[in-house]
């Protein structure tokens, strides 16, 4: 698995604004190799790797030379990047005209940039629904892994009650359970995080399960999974505004490692979520390597 993926797909995306392929084709290829590395997390943590680490892993990946001029290509990229983002830099608080006007020889201004684009650019980044972790495990879902129904509640019956609707519609204002049947994994851990949407643009970021609300204790699913689980906040799930809900289920093998904002949830009765708790949950499943992930919406309509 590659843990650093949208990390990657982010510094190919600044490589491009800052070095476009023209039509005589990109002469900037030092430049682009320079800044795709040295802005990458291997080369900085746990161990800052020097520029001249740097130019021999360009000269070692593609056959170019630039280690007798890798201060000249480090500053190259950092007035491109000032060139292209000085504006967005100065209102993080960044000295942009240290950065390019600094004296010579003086060492730290690409450290001041890597900050920069990890810690305020790159959650900005994050943030957009083409770059969003929600949508690349939506794209990566199975159809047959997992299927949700809502089934009026009734507190005598801990199963399925009624018909499951024949459309993925839900009612206002209404009680129910959440019925979640596996075909498989039935040995797995189950996460589970909701998206909401109003018909006024509001959206709504919980977790499920596990949460205080709805499922207090993370555990292994059965092959019929119902919510709210016994010792939950919540008794009863309902809705009230019309819109979309999403659920994005992940099943998990190991249960150990989860970021902290899905197991210490004292204070959250219901959770909230936001790109850099996916990112942060991203890495984790990714570094676990046995999951899976189902997805399935539901529109919300009056009775």
């Amino acid at each position: 698995m590659n843990t650093y993926r949208f990390i990657e797909n982010f510094l190919e995306e600044i490589n491009e604004s800052c070095f476009p392929v023209n039509g005589g084709g990109n002469k900037k290829i030092r430049e682009q190799a320079f800044l795709k590395r040295r802005f990458h997390p291997d080369n900085y943590q746990p161990e800052v790797k020097q520029h001249k680490e740097i130019a021999r892993q360009i000269k070692k990946e593609l056959n170019i030379d630039c280690q007798s001029a890798i201060g000249t290509t480090c500053q190259n990229v950092i007035r491109a990047l000032v060139k292209q983002y000085g504006t967005e830099m100065k209102s993080d608080g960044v000295d942009v005209d240290c950065l390019v006007n600094g004296e010579k020889g003086k060492k730290g201004a690409w450290k001041i940039v890597y900050n920069w684009l990890h810690e305020d650019k790159f959650p900005r980044w994050l943030r957009q629904e083409k770059n969003s972790v929600w949508q690349a495990w939506k794209a990566e879902a199975q159809p047959d892994i997992a299927r949700i129904s809502f089934n009026e509640h009734d507190d005598n019956y801990r199963g399925m009650t009624g018909k499951p609707r024949q459309k993925e519609q839900i009612y206002l204002n209404r009680d129910y359970s959440m019925a979640i049947e596996l075909d498989r994994y039935s040995d797995y851990y189950l996460l589970l995080l909701n998206r909401g949407q109003t018909r006024q643009g509001e959206e709504t970021k919980y977790l499920v399960c596990p949460s205080p609300a709805f499922a207090p204790h993370l555990q292994t699913v059965e092959a019929q999974f119902i919510l709210p689980q016994p010792g939950s906040e919540f008794e009863v799930i309902n809705f009230d505004e019309p819109g979309r809900e999403e659920y994005l289920g992940i099943l998990v093998k190991k249960e150990s490692n989860l970021p902290a904002w899905m197991t210490e949830t004292e204070e959250e009765v219901l959770p909230t979520w936001d790109e850099l708790r996916m990112y942060e949950l991203w890495q984790e499943i990714n570094k676990q390597g046995d999951y899976q992930i189902f997805y399935q919406s539901f529109d919300v309509i009056n009775n």
